[in-house]
Formats: structure tokens, sequence, C-alpha cells
């Protein structure tokens, strides 16, 4: 197997910039000079406590902010009482030879761009990119380029930046203006308006009796101590999971040949991560966290709900699944391992699939249990939870595997041990199936983070308990907002800190959203709600390229969106012709005809690698959503449909089809809304073609509409209107790409604005009926005068448009790609036979 080390050319200083939303800019200062001198006193605007994973995501996010001209933050502090920003002790050079056990593609620590991580591996590590779990320490050098990169962002928006190398030993609010003051382990302290608690995992234990022994090791990190230990020696690792097997996979790196022995309560190993594959019908676990959160499960217990549905969920699409997950097993320790490798290596795990559906959705389903509720999953769920969610790497389940079949490795059950001095031996309290005593020389505590406050050694986090300003939350870890995550006292916290409250809170893919929340927060945005967005989707060629651009970006901030596809009849002809005019009909052939009847057969929903748009067949596959054709968008079945799917937003993208009242009335009420996206500036370009009707009038630019929709579709109140330049250089066909930017800034600008409480229906603009036009489907005559001032509305060989199809959906394989060019070129050839008699 390849080594997993970062090669030579993928150095600190010729490392690529980390590209996407997050952090676009190179950078040129080091990390690692933290600020060494504070002058006392200072004071700033944010502090933030603890400068690993999780407090460089609040930096990161807070000077998104900035960027974006959401706020002017004037000054940040990190405190980190390492010497690196970034990294922290899990992905520090401590961690060295271990790697992930999250798949690369969730790591970015960006929360609209959660493959940020592996598109820098892609661009700065390349002969790492196929392993989907590379080491710790590789994902720690992205962390302090990020952090590199984020520093000098902020700096070049004028926030005063330091990352200061202290330890807070106490945090005490001000009493005569907002605000705390922090006090570090020299004497010194600063004083901030806002502090955020970013102190990153606690090692648990379980045999905190034994601290004073040199050979008990209450936390396994840095794995560097792990050296020290005598090659031939037997070992108790405390722990069954992913930390245990960390340790495992260290220690025989490091050349031990002693037995090694996983002791937990459960005796049971994770499972094993197969492929990643996208599960299907995502948004059936949206649906359910909306159930569950508007109380639509009764009166019975909301955890009881949960379980059954997704019971059937499970057995409804995957039923071979159901009885894995549901029913107890009866296996050994070694026959489940063998046999949970042999599914990984198959492929795709089903049952894996529809929980890796939930990540973003737990923390919702586990905000509306009650305390009760909360503290039976724990007693009752949560090691069956542990067990399937957080699965091994498959690298590493082979070589647990190897461990257990070698003899070298077994897996007991216990908790509790004692030292038996005279033999300097560890022993457990139980014994093991046979009756017999299980001992080791070694004791390693290797339980993973540690969630009870209670037990955490911290000095800071028992002063703050102590002292009020944090208060324990009745199930685990500290008590704060579920939307702000701040305090009772204003203190803002992230990490495993906030377990009780939002329970899935480690992965760095929650992590970035976490930060997110914060950030937002911080400058007083209103909370972001997830909202459902139903998108009617008409079946042209540019409702389908906003379509593929809107569905990512609306994912990434949270939201469902739903497919809908409205029939769509387009051009119609004039009842007495059988054909309508040429430049109409080639229009139709071009925009509709290719696009429904040759590139989305042949690309299918296989996924088309290096193409700029997918299809709807491809955005549904790859992002587990729900297209449904709709005959009627009146009847009163769709308003069902859209009922049990809790919509809050309708927008068509270019849907022919009319609402009428029936399903208007849906959407009238405050927190819904009806919108229609609208090519043409209103009231002047009402109806259709519009973008025709401007350039045939000659104007410089054409005006995009967003308005709400009512019984007459193109008069309703306008929320925004902008202008988009229009190409004269191009057809009209191909000139419109242009405009598409324009289009999804419109559409995300005005969920964003629903989706944090404002209202749409303020500060709309009326129509005014004395300016309004309608304009219909041009006639022959209309369309000959336009052409003769040199309008064309599609290139008169077609080959302007081509190429720009195969640009849309062309994609990376030349194969395939040769396959849809030559297709398109059949299609094209047989509608110009077709329509031979009517070319001019």
């Amino acid at each position: 197997m390849e080594s997993l080390s970062l090669s030579p050319s993928a150095s600190s200083r010729h490392r690529a910039p980390i590209q996407g939303y997050c952090v676009p800019n190179q950078a040129s200062i080091s990390v690692s000079s933290l600020d060494q001198i504070l002058t006392v006193p200072k004071t700033t605007d944010i502090a933030i406590v603890g400068g690993g994973a999780s407090g460089l995501a609040v930096v990161v996010e807070l000077v998104q902010r900035v960027k974006a001209s959401y706020k002017q933050i004037r000054s940040i502090m990190l405190i980190e009482k390492r010497e690196k920003i970034g990294p922290g002790l899990a992905y520090s050079d401590a961690s060295t030879g271990l790697i992930l056990n999250m798949h690369s593609d969730t790591m970015g620590l960006c929360p609209i761009n959660a493959m940020q991580f592996s598109e820098w591996v892609r661009a700065n590590a390349t002969h790492l990119s196929k392993h989907p779990f590379p080491t710790r320490y590789l994902y720690g050098q992205y962390l302090t380029q990020l952090a590199e990169e984020t520093m000098n962002d902020a700096k070049k928006l004028g926030i005063d930046f330091h990352a200061v190398n202290r330890e807070v030993i106490d945090i005490q609010k001000l009493s005569e203006e907002p605000g705390f003051a922090l006090t570090m382990g020299t004497g010194e302290y600063i004083q901030a308006k806002e502090v955020v608690l970013a102190l990153g995992n606690f090692c648990a234990t379980v045999n905190p009796q034994l601290r004073g022994n040199a050979n008990y090791f209450r936390c396994p990190w840095p794995a560097e101590k792990l050296r020290a230990i005598d090659r031939d020696t037997d070992i108790l690792v405390m722990g069954s999971r992913l930390t245990a097997i960390d340790v495992a996979n260290a220690l025989v790196a490091n050349g031990h040949v002693g037995n090694i022995t996983f002791v937990s309560r459960s005796a049971r190993l994770p499972s094993v991560q197969g492929a990643r594959k996208v599960f299907g019908r995502k948004f059936d676990l949206s649906n359910l966290a909306r159930e569950l959160e508007e109380g639509e499960s009764g009166n019975g217990s909301t955890l009881g709900v949960l379980i059954e549905k997704m019971k059937d969920l499970i057995d409804e699409n995957y039923p071979e699944a159901a009885t894995r997950l549901f029913e107890p097993g009866n296996k050994s320790v070694i026959e489940t391992l063998r046999k949970d490798v042999s599914e990984a290596e198959r492929g795709a795990i089903m049952w894996q699939v529809v929980l890796w559906a939930t990540t973003a959705l737990t923390e919702r389903y586990w905000n509306t249990f009650t305390v009760e509720e909360k503290q039976h999953w724990l007693k009752e769920f949560n090691s069956k939870w542990v067990t399937y969610r957080h699965a091994m790497p498959l690298d590493n389940g082979k070589k647990i595997l190897e461990l257990l079949e070698s003899g070298q490795l077994r897996v007991v059950k216990g908790s509790k041990a004692f030292s038996d001095e005279y033999r300097q031996r560890f022993v457990l309290e139980q014994k093991d199936d046979e009756g017999r005593s299980v001992e080791g020389h070694i004791l390693i505590e290797s339980l993973g983070q540690e969630f009870d406050i209670s037990k955490i050694n911290s000095p800071l986090l028992q002063t703050l308990l102590t002292s009020g300003l944090l208060e324990s939350h009745p199930v685990s870890g500290i008590d704060v907002d579920f939307n702000t995550f701040k305090t009772a006292s204003g203190i803002y916290a992230i990490g495993s800190l906030t377990k009780g409250v939002h329970f899935y809170v480690i992965a760095a893919d929650r992590v970035t959203v976490h930060a997110s929340r914060i950030a937002d927060s911080l400058i007083h945005l209103p909370h972001r709600k997830p909202l459902h967005i139903a998108l009617f989707v008409g079946s042209d060629l540019f409702s389908n390229l906003i379509l593929s651009k809107l569905i990512p970006q609306l994912l990434a901030r949270g939201h469902c969106p739903f497919i809908f596809l409205p029939k769509d009849t387009g051009y119609s002809r004039p009842a007495s012709a059988k054909r309508g005019p040429y430049d109409l009909e080639k229009l139709h052939f071009w925009e509709r005809n290719v696009l429904q009847e040759t590139i989305i057969p042949l690309l299918g929903a296989t996924p088309n690698i290096g193409a700029e748009f997918m299809t709807v067949q491809q955005l549904a596959s790859h992002y587990g959503l729900l297209v449904q054709s709709v005959p009627d968008i009146n009847a009163q079945s769709f308003v069902e449909t859209l009922k049990e799917n809790h919509i809050d937003i309708g927008i068509p993208l270019r849907c022919n089809q009319r609402f009428s009242s029936n399903t208007i009335a849906y959407f009238n009420s405050p927190s819904r809304y009806l919108l229609n996206l609208h090519r043409g500036k209103l009231p002047e370009y009402q109806g259709v073609m519009t973008t025709f009707r401007a350039m045939g009038n000659g104007d410089t630019d054409i005006g995009n509409s967003l308005h709400h929709i009512d019984e007459h579709f193109d008069t309703g109140d306008v929320i925004e209107a902008r202008k988009g330049e229009i190409d004269y250089g191009k057809c009209m066909l191909v000139g419109m790409k242009g405009l598409l930017g324009v289009d999804v800034e419109m559409v995300l600008d005005a969920v964003e604005k629903g989706a944090r409480g404002g209202n749409l229906r303020e500060g709309n603009v009326v129509q005014d009926e004395k300016r309004a036009k309608y304009w219909k489907f041009p006639t022959e005559v209309e369309l000959n005068m336009v052409r003769e001032k040199g309008v064309e509305l599609v290139d008169k060989d077609g080959k302007e448009v081509f190429a720009f199809l195969m640009e849309c959906y062309g994609g990376d394989d030349e194969e395939r790609k040769e396959e849809l060019r030559g297709q398109i070129s059949d299609a094209w050839l047989k509608w110009k036979l077709d329509n031979f008699e009517i070319m001019d």
C-alpha cells in the first residue's frame, strides 16, 4: 500500500491555496509564530479560547461575514495553549501515522463546501488523493494552511487579529459594562466583549483511581508516548471503539508484539465503513425532522416514533439492513468483524447509507426529545448507535481483523481495574467468559471523549461551573441555546461541551455548521431556519441550468429542495398551423427537444465527471432528492403533496402551467411564499420570450424580476429586480447563460431572507398597470423584423448552440462525450430534414 505521507513537493511553502467559498487567497504569514507578549490590559471584540479545529472554524466564519459585508469586526483574539493554530492535538505531528476515521469528503472546514479538504489534497498531495482516509497529520497540514490564509485575509480586511500562545485559567463577567475579563496562566488578562469556548475534546477515563501509577495512561495522546512502551508488554486498552483501534494500530506500528486486550462494557467493535453512496430518499429524513419538530408524532414518545419510522424507512428501502440494525447479533467479535470487512470490500453497505444521511438531521431529531427520552437513549441505544454510526475505515478493519486472527488482540467485557502492586500488574475486576483473570502490565484509557463535565480534567471549565458562568446540562455537557450555542451568561461554546443539547458535535462537518451559527449570533444575524423549497422546473434548457446551480447552494445552506416537473408544452403553435415559424421551431428543438430527448436519456443518472451542469436525474441521484412529474399543479392531490413535504417556498423556474387559487391558497400564509423568477423587467416585459423582445427593442440589459404569484402569474408584487447585460455578440439562447448568476443570486437571497425570519411580503413594489405589457410568442413578421437587426434566437447553422450544450454537459469522459456529440448531431440532422419545407 502506498505510504500516506506528504510529498516534498507539497511542503507548506509551495502549497496551492485553499479554494472555495471560505478562503480563496494564498497566504504569506506563518501561523507558528504566535504573539508572545501581551500589553496589559488588552481588549478585543471577540476572544476565542482554543485554537484547534473548532476555534479555527469560528474564525473562518467570522472572517467570511466581514468579507460578505454583514458587519465589520474590529478585533479578534484566538488564544491557544499549544504553539500552533489549527491542528490541535488530534491532528498534530503527535498523531503521525494514524488515519482519519471520517471520509475526506466530509472533512472540509467550510459549511458550504465539505469537499474542500479533498480538493486541497488533490492540489497538494496528488499521490494521496485516491485514499479516502488520509493521515491525521495531513489533515493537520490542511488546517495549518487554512489558519494562515484566514489570518492573512483578516489582516487584509482591517481586522486586528492576534493569535496568542497562552492558557486561559479564569473568565469573569464584567460588572460595569458588557463583556468578560479573561485571566491567563501568566497573570495577564484581556477584556473581551464576546467569548467563545472551543476547548476541544477531553479524554474519558473509567479508572481515575489509578492516577499516579507510572504504567497507567489516562490519555493515549500524544501517540509518541506509546513508543516508550516495551514491545513485549501485555497491555490493557480500556475501550473498543475508534480510539482503542487507533491505539492498537499505533502500538503495532511501533513494533509491539505483546498481547493487547480491548476492555469495554459492550465488548463490541465498531462496524466497518463500506463505500460511500447517497441515500436516494434523503428528503424522507428531512420530512421526518419536520414532523417531529411540528409535533405531528401524536401523543406518544417522540423517541419511540423516531425509532419506528426509521425502522420503517430502512425496511422499506433496504429490508436486509433492518435485521442487522434492529435485532441482536449472536456472532463472536471475530466472526462479526470478518463479516463486516467482507461486506465493506463489496462496496456500499446500505444501512450505513441511511445512517450517514442523518448527519445534518441528528441534532434536530435529538432536540425534539424530552430530557427523559435523551437519558433513555443514552442508556439503552447509544452503545449500538456508536457501533454502527461511528464505523471504522476498511483499512483499519483489516488490521484489527489480522490482530484478532493472530491472537495478539482480544476483546473482553469489563471496565474497572485495580493495581496488583506486588506483581506490578493491572487486573480487571471482571473475569473473561472462561473465568480467567484479565491482566496487563500497562493500562491505557482509550474511551474517546468525555462528555460528563463533572469528570473533565479542565481547571478552567470547573472554575466556570463553580462561578455559575456555565451551567451543566441535565443529560451531558453544558447548557447552551440550540440555535446560537450561547449560554445564559453570554459565553458561547462549541464542540463536545454541547453534547447534551446537540448530541452529534465532534465530526468536522458538524463543527463547521456549528461555527457558522455561532458567527451569525456574534454579529447579530438571525438564525437561519432550514426550509423545504419546491422548485417547479420546465422542460427548457435554462430551467434546468438554473436548477443545477441552485440545488448545491440550497443544500449547503441547510435547506431541502424538492423538484417538481409540471407537464410542459413549451411553444404553442397556432391552432391552424401544422408547424409554427421556422425560428421558433428551431428554438424549441435546441431549447427543449435536445435536452429532453437526447441529453437526458443518454446521461441518465450516472455522474458526468467534469461537466459544468447536471441533469435533473443526475441531481436526484447525486443528492437524494425527490423528483416528481406533475400533470396538474392545481389538483388537490398535488396540494396534499405540498403539505406532506412541508413546503415553505415554491419557486417556478419557467414553468408553463399557471397557478390557480387552489395552490396559491396553500402558500397564502405568513410563513409560506409562492415566488416566480421572471426573465424581464416588470411590468414592461410580462409574458413569454421577454429576452427576445428586449433584444428586439435594442435594450442594453435585461431586467430579472422575482415576484409573488397571483392568478394572473406575472402581475404580482415585485420583491426584487436586477439587471443583466445582454450579449449581442451571441445568439439569444447562448447569451442567456451570462444571466444565470443573477437568477441564482436572486433566488438564494430571497430564500435567505425568508429562512432568517424576514417577511418577503414587506417592502415589495406594486406593478403599475398603466406601464404593463404582456408579450406573446412572436409572429413570423416580428421574427423577421428582429432578425434584420442582427438578432438570432439560435445561430443559423447551430454550431454555436451545439458547442454551448457540449460545454454544459460534455464532461471529461471522451468516449461518452463523443457519443453525446454524435447523438446531438444525428438529432439536428433529422430535425433539419423533417423541417426542410419551412426553412428560409
